[in-house]
């Protein structure tokens, strides 16, 4: 198994924190939500990304209210 050590403390990092509900912006209209993974000895984030679990449910809505009839 890969395991890096943390920039900030230099310690092992053998398991992540991860900080859920950041908000992320593409430009001023657009955000996404995204999550922070840190470091489990001080806290540094050491990588980011957006929240798969939000994009697979703005997905599986946009597709129902697609799907859904009109009229």
């Amino acid at each position: 198994m890969a395991r890096g050590k943390c920039p900030n403390c230099n310690q092992l990092v053998t398991e992540l924190v991860i900080d859920a509900h950041i908000h992320g912006k593409v430009h001023p209209g657009r955000t996404f939500t995204c999550i922070n993974f840190l470091c489990p000895n001080c806290s540094t984030v050491v990588g980011s990304q957006m929240d798969p679990t939000a994009v697979k449910n703005e997905t599986i809505n946009q597709l129902v209210q697609k799907l859904r009839p009109t009229g």
